[in-house]
């Protein structure tokens, strides 16, 4: 332990792997993916290996395991709205190039329905099960139930409304570039994470970028500053104070950094020091 972070164990056992269940019995993870947590403090994990199971444990440590019916072989986000749906972006396992992923989500009363589910691919905008995706690997609901997602094929990010419908937020072409709105441009965007006050916040090929409410893109850190560099951004959050904390990845091993609203960088687990496993 470093820099006073102090790192325990809440669920799963560190030297098993498996799909037991809980709710009195032990939790195993086969391969925890994605994370996210809703306004009650309760944590949701997923499983990336099929069946797809979403885990959420409560402040207490209770766990309740929700199995998902999915298809497809992966999963790369999980998000959870007020009433209790769990979102979730999984991939058809294509590979970067032909992987087109699609929205699903799980209803408070446990029904099931596809949000985004054509698998083709593609930068069309429009109705949600008509749009097209390229390698899609993060998103996001903000506090209207906007879903807003890394569409890191095509370098941009792209909005579904609550009406169904799909729009290109930023981004286009290969480039990084700062601006506003699609004069913005992207690389190769990763992990994704949005603020209670509406900023996107995206790793970006080892940039940390910001998109604010009315479509303006800044980079916060730039890869040089922020790691010098790192390769890859695998999750974002935030803490209390505001700061974006960050799991990047470098060389095939993982790190935890912070880094604060004017883009200073502080690393929670150094290099040097304990190193996050992939």
């Amino acid at each position: 332990v470093t820099g006073g972070v102090v790192v325990t164990t809440i669920a799963g056992q560190p030297s098993g792997s498996g799909s037991v269940m809980a709710n009195g019995v032990p939790l195993v993870f086969t391969a925890p993916a994605r994370l996210t947590v809703d306004d009650d403090g309760n944590l949701y994990v997923t499983d990336r290996t099929l069946p797809f199971y979403v885990h959420r444990i409560t402040p207490a440590g209770e766990v309740r395991s929700t199995r998902v019916q999915s298809n497809n072989w992966s999963n790369y986000g999980v998000a959870v709205d007020r009433q209790g749906g769990i979102y979730l972006l999984t991939s058809n396992g294509g590979g970067f190039g032909d992987d087109t992923g699609a929205v699903e989500k799980v209803g408070p009363n446990g029904n099931y329905v596809f949000i985004k589910g054509e698998y083709s691919t593609g930068t069309e905008d429009g109705p949600a099960l008509q749009a097209h995706f390229l390698d899609p690997q993060g998103f996001a609901l903000d506090e209207a139930g906007n879903l807003f997602i890394a569409d890191t094929g095509n370098h941009a990010i792209r909005k579904i409304a609550l009406d169904g419908q799909v729009t290109t937020v930023a981004g286009d072409p290969p480039v990084r570039r700062d601006g506003s709105g699609t004069e913005a441009r992207f690389q190769s965007l990763d992990a994704f994470a949005l603020d209670r006050q509406g900023n996107i916040f995206v790793s970006d090929n080892g940039a940390l970028r910001r998109i604010a409410p009315d479509g303006r893109v800044t980079t916060i850190a730039d890869a040089a500053i922020a790691r010098g560099p790192y390769n890859l951004g695998v999750s974002l959050t935030f803490d209390p104070a505001g700061n974006v904390v960050i799991i990047d990845e470098q060389a095939g091993q993982r790190s935890l950094r912070q880094v604060s609203p004017t883009g200073e960088v502080t690393p929670l687990m150094p290099a040097n020091g304990p190193r996050l496993p992939i």
